[in-house]
């Protein structure tokens, strides 16, 4: 009953008195958030968190997931795709000094956690990322100016294609665990709110391990339930050449756009 109460918590984040009561259990609201907590403070401990979520470190992992990505997309040494997402919760208290209020508010005018997302497909090494990120030499982004039917112009649409992943990846992940919806609103403080963001990407991680599917009920989410703010990439090319090390990863860009899309 403990795992199960969790369990229902994750997939509607509904609120503890309605988990209670659902359909025809008599779990207090109190014991429902003593599951939760259970729950939730057990998949946060070392042993597990750094099983199911730990990026590849050994030379035959990283040689498969370069390998997993260059069969799908063409190009050699990437490691995987990094993005951002919004987890909404409700503000902290203004008189925190631990977790300061205004520090969780976002560009959107809500709070939030902002959580990375690191996905591997199965060092010239390379993640990729969206605009958000500024160039580094081993970090792709996508360009803000391209001429049509031009070398970068196939860089960009090469770039979207394979960014699109991770955006499919969040989809999924909140679509499986809807207390993570931006309308839903994990209603605890911070440091609950990122144990809760964390025991469900650990579960999530173990359904693609064990292959399983996505229960479709038909609930239309939007990029905006979704928690994915758009940025628009610099306008002017040339804002941040004074940083040696973005110089350095607008000149790698340019040779992968030189080696991969230039016929």
């Amino acid at each position: 009953m403990l795992l199960l109460t969790a369990l229902r918590f994750f997939a509607s984040g509904s609120y503890q008195q309605d988990i209670g009561e659902h359909r025809g259990a008599s779990v207090s609201q109190a014991s429902v958030s003593r599951c939760i907590t259970e729950v939730v403070n057990a998949m946060n401990a070392p042993g597990i968190l750094n099983k199911y979520i730990h990026f590849q470190s050994t030379v035959s992992e990283l040689k498969e997931v370069r390998l997993g990505f260059y069969e799908k997309f063409g190009i050699p040494g990437v490691l995987g795709i990094i993005d951002g997402t919004h987890i909404t919760i409700v503000p902290p208290d203004s008189d925190n000094l631990v977790y300061p209020e205004y520090v969780y508010v976002n560009r959107k005018g809500y709070h939030s956690i902002n959580t990375q997302l690191l996905l591997v497909i199965i060092d010239l090494l390379f993640k990729i990322g969206d605009s958000r990120y500024g160039w580094r030499p081993r970090l792709l982004t996508p360009l803000s100016e391209y001429q049509p039917n031009s070398p970068e112009a196939r860089y960009n649409t090469w770039f979207c294609k394979a960014r699109s992943i991770i955006e499919r990846c969040n989809g999924v992940l909140k679509m499986r665990f809807r207390c993570l919806l931006k309308r839903r609103v994990l209603h605890y403080k911070p440091e609950k709110a990122s144990s809760i963001i964390n025991a469900c990407t650990i579960l999530h991680n173990i359904c693609i391990i064990n292959n399983l599917p996505l229960i479709d009920n038909n609930e239309e989410c939007d990029e905006n339930d979704l928690g994915l703010l758009n940025y628009d990439a610099p306008n002017d090319p040339n804002i941040n050449l004074i940083n040696t090390e973005l110089m350095a990863g607008k000149r790698m860009q340019q040779l992968i756009i030189d080696s991969y899309f230039n016929t």
